[in-house]
């Protein structure tokens, strides 16, 4: 559980995809030199996940079953486009939209070669993690009175990259239940079970990190036994800082210590929102990701349509013959000819 320190920042979510006012950067930035990992690990940590996340577009998706991918709602798609796996194409024949969270089963026409395990307990909280996501690298140092508190984004290449993390808060119904703390963060209407991180230099674990736009639909893994299972999916993270009350635009960084920010007044979600991030104490930047095991129903309804084939599998045979039947009951000249032409195709 979260202190009462760490919840003092008073913050709007911002979705890592869609935010108009965000530069076009995409990273999984660390607190350690050089500021970025992109190169998978190695020795007993090399499988935590890497093996499970494919490129979407411009963002992850991470395999959950033969013939489906994971990833953030909110990143968008098209049935058509192409997930790349481990060197190869999946053509994506369907989508399964959670109605109530941030997550989207993708159905592919091909088979996975392999796929992560979902986590579906309830201890997420005090859980270290590897998260995935795709860009940049640090940018330019942030500093409050001479003071360093974090740097800017850098700009995208849309490179995979990583970090490590701590799980500091769980919600699992957003609702009904207050943030932990007595947090006075306020997030969208969206009712999205999450996970809670934070980018806190405190911690002094090597690559601990924060997440920037574009790092949305990245999976997060977590140690179960011998084997690192999915326990989350990138969404979130507060952003929008200034250094003045009136400053409208803000800028996004990642931040280990908020204090002397404000937040930008475009985006505030209240006018006490436009005041100084105060404290006795360093407070870290949150990110935030959608939580797996509170949407454990969903997956589960989502991955049992595994039982009918890939619609364009599914379809094709019965058009043809469809064709074919039509031509023999009409018996016309047009009706021979368009029999002989299906015949056709189909030897090719």
């Amino acid at each position: 559980m979260m202190s009462a320190a760490r919840h003092s920042l008073t913050t709007v979510l911002l979705l890592l995809a869609i935010l108009a006012a965000a530069p076009p950067s995409r990273a999984v930035i660390t607190l350690d030199e050089p500021g970025r990992r992109v190169a998978p690990q190695v020795g007993p940590a090399a499988h935590c996940g890497w093996q499970y996340e494919g490129e979407w577009g411009a963002f992850l998706g991470t395999a959950i079953a033969p013939h489906f991918f994971l990833t953030a709602k909110h990143v968008g798609g098209s049935i058509g486009q192409v997930f790349r796996f481990q060197g190869r194409s999946y053509t994506t024949v369907e989508v399964i939209r959670s109605p109530d969270s941030d997550l989207a089963v993708w159905r592919v026409e091909e088979t996975l070669p392999t796929f992560a395990r979902l986590f579906t307990g309830n201890d997420e909280i005090g859980r270290p993690i590897v998260v995935y996501g795709r860009g940049t690298a640090r940018g330019t140092p942030i500093t409050v009175e001479g003071k360093p508190r974090g740097w800017r984004w850098g700009d995208a290449d849309h490179a995979i990259s990583w970090g490590r993390n701590v799980v500091v808060g769980a919600i699992a119904d957003p609702p009904s239940q207050p943030h932990p703390a007595g947090s006075e963060i306020a997030f969208t209407p969206l009712s999205n079970p999450r996970l809670i991180f934070t980018f806190d230099a405190r911690d002094g674990a090597e690559n601990t990190c924060q997440i920037s736009t574009g790092d949305s639909g990245g999976g997060i893994f977590t140690p179960v036994g011998d084997a690192w299972q999915l326990v989350g999916v990138v969404w979130g993270l507060v952003g929008g800082f200034t250094l003045s009350k009136t400053d409208s635009a803000g800028f996004n960084a990642a931040l280990f210590d908020c204090r002397g920010f404000y937040l930008a007044t475009s985006i505030a979600a209240s006018p006490e929102q436009s005041t100084p991030i105060a404290g006795d104490a360093p407070i870290p930047g949150e990110w935030y990701a959608t939580r797996v095991s509170g949407k454990q129903d969903f997956l589960r309804q989502a991955l049992a349509t595994s039982a009918r084939p890939p619609l364009t599998h599914a379809l094709r045979p019965r058009l043809r013959w469809f064709a074919l039947f039509t031509g023999l009951l009409f018996s016309s000249a047009a009706g021979v000819a368009t029999v002989a032409h299906l015949r056709g195709r189909r030897r090719t």
